[in-house]
């Protein structure tokens, strides 16, 4: 069974993410998580669905809409100063998420832009660290990730 429009964006946005230059996330980049799991090795990030603000609909068929996705990063806390590694944490990932957004000023963007067309827009919110808490020994950054997408009612694969 091929996957859906929307499995194809989180499958790609996590590929993205997994080539950070200077924090090991490959393989650690984990989708429909919204906290982490007890085989968790730091740093890691997890991906999360958002509910709905609002729809607009194109049309009866198509559909133009916002998709939140929620991202949490999780690493390692400096024992003076426990958020400062979960900023620079999510420094990186604005930068790696910057470069979807990035059309390089060419006639022709780079495959990366908009996912490879998966996407309509991409939006990055401030964001905020935390230190760790009862669940978790990792200070942690959360972001919320808006992604415009146009989907096809009758076809959500397409």
């Amino acid at each position: 069974m091929a996957d859906s429009k929307r499995l194809q964006i989180l499958k790609a946005l996590t590929t993205h993410l997994e080539t950070l230059v200077n924090y090991d996330v490959n393989g650690k980049v984990w989708r429909g998580r919204t906290r982490p799991a007890d085989e968790s090795d730091q740093p890691f990030i997890c991906m999360f669905e958002m509910p709905p603000e609002y729809e607009d609909q194109a049309d009866n068929l198509v559909s133009s809409m916002p998709w939140y996705i929620g991202l949490q990063g999780y690493i390692r806390p400096d024992k003076t100063h426990p958020t400062d590694p979960a900023h620079n944490f999510m420094a990186e990932v604005k930068q790696k998420l910057g470069e979807l957004a990035n059309d390089g000023g060419a006639d022709r963007p780079g495959e990366n832009f908009m996912l490879g067309g998966l996407v309509e827009d991409i939006e990055v919110d401030g964001g905020m660290c935390f230190e760790a808490d009862e669940t978790t020994n990792c200070c942690y950054f959360a972001l919320k990730l808006t992604l415009t997408i146009a989907e096809n009612l009758g076809d959500p694969y397409a």
